[in-house]
């Protein structure tokens, strides 16, 4: 995964975390749209029901 496409700012330190929680309101402005496209590709058919659909499979 390239860095364009992480729903966030990449932090290398704990400087960096401190400073991007200091932040978060900018943070989530900033990285909004990114996080939106990120959910959609590799998030969006997430249920919660992914447990049963194996054990139904396996079961049944």
């Amino acid at each position: 995964m390239e860095d364009t496409e992480v729903p966030g700012p990449l932090l290398k330190n704990n400087d960096e975390v401190v400073e991007a929680i200091s932040n978060i309101d900018r943070i989530e402005k900033e990285y909004n749209e990114r996080y939106d496209e990120f959910y959609d590709r590799f998030c969006s058919i997430e249920d919660g029901n992914a447990s049963q659909r194996i054990y139904n499979r396996l079961w049944k």
